[in-house]
């Protein structure tokens, strides 16, 4: 049995998320087929850990969230 698992997500804001979901289409309507997970916004992953360590993630999260400005990011492609 797998065992499971917490994830950290950064996710992208509402127009981010807009802009690279007409991106993703625009892809399927030509014929690409992606293996996008519904129902989860794209994202970058930035950790994984058991669920023994939840409540250690749970304080590490809530100390740099407090300390954390908002990450301004761009990148100038998207690989396929």
């Amino acid at each position: 049995m797998d065992e499971k698992k917490l994830y950290v997500l950064a996710i992208f804001d509402a127009e981010t998320q807009r802009r690279l979901t007409a991106l993703y289409d625009a892809l399927r309507e030509r014929g690409f087929e992606g293996m996008q997970t519904k129902q989860i916004p794209y994202h970058f992953t930035l950790c994984d850990c058991g669920l023994v360590q939840q409540t250690r993630l749970c304080g590490l999260l809530d100390a740099i969230a407090l300390d954390t400005e908002r990450i301004d990011f761009r990148f100038n492609h998207l690989g396929v």
